[in-house]
């Protein structure tokens, strides 16, 4: 695991101080350490609608849907979008782990100006209209976004072979599949002639060929309407890779969203489309501040400050063989990172200002980091009433993630024992692998004296925290 080069500033800074045992420096430590989480299902099963087959689920569907298109920044750009519902009103909101600028303000009223004249029983011809011009403005806006997808399938593509690991025969061409494509995609796009297999080929051949990070919008508007109808096909999956039907239908979200957006509008009655308030929730400014380089080093001195056994480089290797690379010096610069409030906490903080004790449902462009996981579930333990709906969680900790301001001191002592939690964990992981005879021990119960005084074991380990970068006091 790396650390995310637009994250870091290599360049350590004075003020503010580096804090080794700061929630900055630990949950910068836990990212480099810990790759994955192990995914616990919440306590509270209404933060994980992918299994309620309901409207919910329909409804996080448009939400993350709309979600992508705010998706308009540079890598590690993140939106968040909630549809708050009273009477014949409709408040939709956004955030960002930024504040949006001017332009893409603009650009998300444009969007949502189409959607405010969706006709309540649309035609097919409106349908295609409001496609069009909400793909106009997105495709240009969302252009990074889309770029990182496209190369991720062309990546995919090149790693296929030369067939692209297409399990088809020109005999299976009355199938379900071959229906579906051919009448959403026209005998223009699929000539009649061709077998399915013919036509996945010469698809893929231009896909890989073409730079598409010069071509112009209609260009991308066909690769992704293509991309949507080869990946939503029935049965796709018997006929081509798994990863390669994934990035398929990545690509062909863009296509979903005016689809998606248009069939839950037109159920809204005309006051509430007309009538839609949309506003963004500025989230707090992002700051850079300065963390330990060596994360064994900010592990270690959290063991020592709570009187527990530090671990050694060894150690933590053969606990989390996946963890970043340690520094190769003694005394690392501390490195600047840079920390923001996760747009989904930014909406949940408003939401629950607004109506602590309704349902909300949150739409979210990626899925959620742990911390966000976490920290939702303990909004929710501290308003019995209250119901959040999110996206499933990717169960990944990210450097750089910060607790809202003015949030309540109980959920700040929440969040944090969950995090000392994790420190805890990773020590406990390493110290099962440390060899019986390796490093002495203390005896006795838990809550022995001896244990408790730093002074009985501190000697021990005075050369091995040293190694790791860190000197004792």
């Amino acid at each position: 695991m790396s650390t995310t080069p637009a994250m870091v500033d290599s360049t350590a800074a004075p003020n503010p101080p580096v804090l080794p045992l700061s929630l900055d420096s630990l949950v910068f430590a836990l990212s480099q350490i810990i790759s994955l989480r192990d995914y616990r299902p919440p306590s509270v099963t209404r933060l994980s609608p992918t299994h309620q087959k309901s409207s919910t689920e329909r409804h996080l569907r448009l939400l993350n849907l709309l979600s992508l298109l705010l998706v308009t920044g540079e890598k590690g750009d993140v939106a968040a979008v909630a549809l708050r519902l009273r009477g014949d009103s409709a408040e939709l909101y956004y955030a960002k782990n930024r504040p949006c600028t001017k332009n893409e303000n603009d650009y998300i009223k444009r969007i949502f100006g189409y959607v405010t004249k969706c006709p309540t029983s649309p035609s097919e011809a409106d349908c295609v209209t409001m496609s069009h011009a909400i793909l106009r403005e997105a495709i240009p806006a969302c252009r990074i976004k889309l770029n990182s997808r496209i190369t991720r399938l062309v990546k995919r593509l090149g790693e296929l072979g030369d067939n692209f690991g297409i399990c088809y025969s020109a005999a299976d061409d009355s199938t379900d599949t071959v229906h579906y494509i051919r009448k959403n995609l026209t005998s223009k796009v699929f000539k009649p002639e061709a077998s399915l297999s013919d036509f996945l080929q010469a698809w893929f051949k231009s896909v890989q060929t073409r730079a598409w990070e010069s071509l112009p919008t209609g260009s991308v508007y066909q690769l992704i309407w293509i991309a949507y109808y080869v990946g939503t096909s029935p049965d796709i999956r018997t006929i081509l890779d798994n990863a390669l039907v994934i990035r398929l239908l990545k690509l062909g979200d863009y296509f979903a969203v005016p689809i998606v957006v248009q069939a839950a509008m037109s159920l809204l009655t005309t006051t509430k489309r007309e009538d839609l308030s949309v506003q963004e929730i500025v989230p707090e400014l992002q700051r850079h501040v300065p963390v330990p380089s060596n994360f064994l080093a900010t592990v270690n001195s959290w063991a020592i400050h709570n009187s527990k056994y530090p671990t050694t480089a060894h150690e933590l290797t053969a606990a989390f063989p996946q963890h970043a690379k340690l520094p190769e010096v003694d005394d690392p610069p501390a490195l600047r990172i840079r920390t923001s409030v996760h747009c989904e906490c930014t909406l949940v903080m408003a939401l629950v200002a607004a109506a602590p004790s309704a349902k909300h449902e949150i739409g979210v462009s990626k899925s959620l980091c742990w911390m966000c996981r976490e920290f939702i579930l303990i909004i929710q333990r501290m308003h019995p009433l209250l119901q959040i709906h999110t996206s499933s969680c990717h169960g990944k900790l990210v450097a750089g993630w910060r607790i809202p301001e003015g949030i309540p001191r109980e959920v700040v002592r929440e969040i944090m024992k969950q995090v000392h939690d994790e420190v805890d964990e990773v020590l406990d992981r390493a110290a099962r692998n440390r060899k019986s005879d390796s490093i002495p021990r203390a005896t006795g119960s838990e809550d022995s004296e001896e244990k408790k005084d730093p002074a009985v074991w501190e000697p021990m380990f005075n050369d091995m925290i040293e190694d790791a970068g860190w000197e004792m006091e």
